[in-house]
């Protein structure tokens, strides 16, 4: 916000440091940032599995997420061979799930892992910043979240009114997950950048 930005710069401007004038903004507004750099983060590894073709498949050291229970397990090689998986895959019951980095967050394992955290670095940002942001007072725990959702009871239909033309398009999500990014794969809007941060962002797409 302009307020949290201009405590920032008025810091600054005063000689803090960038650490010092970043503890300068309102908690609500520090855990609106934290939340969104965390999600953009997720939104990269999210891109990256649409690319290569396996988000709708569990990876050798991948978190899987239960949707029912919430909880995970990490997928190894007796997980991959095990028969029943592509029939839980197909229904939702599981799903590679995804990081919010925290340091208190679940770690994958082995490539997955790498590649987590390559997104981590990306943005200039390494565990050990995490580390010291959490030591002095930031509240950055991490989670992890599923890499898909669910579309519940979608359903589509046109018609017409006095405004005139229409089409009803009506559906649940699980909790946490945003419509308008629904709406956004259905009305092919063009992409915004991998990185781009929104208030949408900042609870998750």
């Amino acid at each position: 916000s302009l307020r949290a930005e201009r405590a920032v710069l008025d810091a600054l401007s005063r000689g803090a440091s960038a650490e010092e004038a970043l503890r300068r903004m309102e908690r609500s507004a520090m855990s609106f940032y934290v939340t969104a750099f965390q999600s953009a983060i997720f939104n990269r590894v999210l891109a990256q599995r649409e690319e290569a073709g396996t988000l709708g498949s569990l990876l050798e050291g991948d978190l899987a997420f239960m949707h029912a229970s919430r909880a995970s397990f990490v997928v190894g090689e007796a997980e991959l061979a095990d028969p029943e998986m592509a029939g839980r895959l197909a229904r939702f019951e599981v799903s590679p799930s995804g990081p919010m980095w925290g340091t208190t967050m679940r770690r994958a394992v082995g490539e997955v892992a790498r590649t987590e955290l390559d997104a981590l670095l990306a943005t200039g940002v390494d565990e050990a910043a995490l580390k010291r942001f959490a030591e002095g007072g930031g509240d950055i725990p991490g989670d992890r979240r599923p890499l898909r959702v669910p579309v519940i009871d979608p359903e589509v239909e046109g018609g017409a009114d006095e405004h005139g033309p229409f089409v009803r398009c009506a559906f649940e999500l699980p909790r946490g997950c945003f419509a308008t990014s629904v709406m956004r794969e259905i009305m092919g809007e063009e992409e915004r950048p991998k990185d781009s941060l929104t208030a949408e962002d900042a609870e998750l797409r």
